[in-house]
């Protein structure tokens, strides 16, 4: 834990209060998010809160004109797994709902020698996105500096959607507002 902790020079100073190393209090297996209960202020950092009504309108309409785009670029990808095609196309708009992120040595982590858990949360602590990234000074780095540049890391490539937000999750469904035509075939 010590040298994931201090891998990043971005990191290494706000290690003191954002690393929970003690498992007695903080061993929950894999419900982590019992941390809340304890430190509800660990969910930092944040970037506020949520884009206003119009932005996030104006983002969705720039989604959904990429996405039938993107289907007419790669439609053997879209027939493949649509759902998962809308999801990646999504990353903008699901970046508009992400207010934090966090970085976890969970289990997992302690057993593929250091694979942290990346998660993105929403301001109600749903999951938005995640993935697993090395715990080496570059990629944490990298995450932190994507995060103040409102980019996406590249191990997000490889990531999950959050249930909640996937295509038929109901923060999903509400979000993308994906219509018939949304899921024609080009």
């Amino acid at each position: 834990m010590e040298s994931w902790t201090s891998a990043s020079e971005e990191f290494e100073d706000q290690a003191w209060w954002a690393c929970l190393n003690n498992a007695e209090l903080y061993n929950f297996g894999s419900d982590w998010q019992r941390v809340y209960e304890i430190l509800p202020e660990i969910a930092g950092p944040s970037a506020g809160g949520l884009v206003s009504l119009e932005t996030l309108s104006f983002i969705r309409s720039g989604f959904k004109k990429w996405l039938s785009e993107a289907k007419q670029i790669e439609p053997e990808l879209w027939r493949k797994d649509p759902h998962r095609f809308i999801e990646l196309k999504a990353s903008r708009l699901l970046g508009a709902v992400t207010t934090r992120y966090m970085l976890l040595a969970d289990q997992e982590a302690f057993e593929t020698d250091g694979r942290l858990r990346l998660i993105y949360l929403d301001n109600k602590r749903n999951i938005v996105r995640e993935t697993r990234v090395d715990a080496d000074g570059q990629t944490i780095t990298d995450i932190i500096m994507a995060w103040f540049e409102l980019t996406d890391p590249l191990e997000l490539e490889d990531g999950i959607t959050g249930d909640r937000y996937r295509v038929t999750g109901d923060l999903g469904r509400e979000l993308y507002e994906l219509t018939d035509s949304d899921f024609a075939d080009p």
